[in-house]
């Protein structure tokens, strides 16, 4: 009688351990899913501006990250430059992270930092994956991420282009700017999501 029991328990651990198998290789296959957009940044393989496949790591003593894609064509992207200088300078707190898509030649976005002056962190989302994680559709759209990874605020960095070709004398309302300021105070910003105005960003 035992012998029998013993063989039913035996017969139960293949199954059991195909089972495990499966749970293990269905996590490996959400692992990108589960990470935090945060940590996805600093581990995702990405171009700098040489070409090279980097990693950008962690940045110590940022507080924030804010991620804006960009485009070497496009001519909003081009208009922004200044405000996005400005606001890296300003707030010395926030990691600000330029990317480019895969459709941007490196010569032309090292020619656009160049011409720009960007002073902060540039490289190319040469597969798209952040672009895909976050959910970008146009350039320039932001992306404000705690440490955690939560999104703090994504769109549209000002109300200054209200339609493609189409701005006022100066914008009004500064979406990006009061989510940093509100982040920095620990309180939700008080936009959390815009639509941002800008050349379409195509997989």
């Amino acid at each position: 009688m035992n012998k029998k029991k013993n063989n039913i328990h035996n017969s139960a651990l293949p199954e059991r351990h195909t089972e495990q198998n499966t749970l293990f290789c269905i996590l490996l296959l959400l692992l990108p899913c589960l990470l935090s957009a945060q940590t996805f940044l600093e581990q995702t393989k990405l171009q700098d501006t040489l070409g090279r496949i980097v990693e950008p790591g962690p940045a110590p003593g940022k507080t924030m990250s804010a991620i804006v894609f960009l485009g070497t064509d496009c001519p909003i992207s081009r208009q922004y430059t200044r405000t996005l200088s400005n606001l890296s300078q300003r707030y010395p707190e926030v990691r600000f992270v330029g990317l480019f898509t895969k459709w941007s030649k490196t010569k032309n976005i090292r020619q656009f930092c160049s011409t720009y002056r960007l002073p902060f962190e540039v490289y190319k989302d040469h597969k798209h994956r952040l672009a895909k994680k976050l959910g970008a559709t146009v350039m320039p759209e932001v992306f404000l991420l705690a440490p955690n990874g939560e999104v703090l605020y994504s769109g549209a960095i000002d109300n200054w282009f209200f339609a493609l070709g189409k701005h006022r004398q100066e914008a009004t309302e500064y979406y990006l700017e009061a989510a940093i300021q509100a982040a920095l105070q620990h309180q939700p910003a008080p936009i959390r999501r815009t639509e941002p105005v800008g050349c379409v960003l195509e997989y």
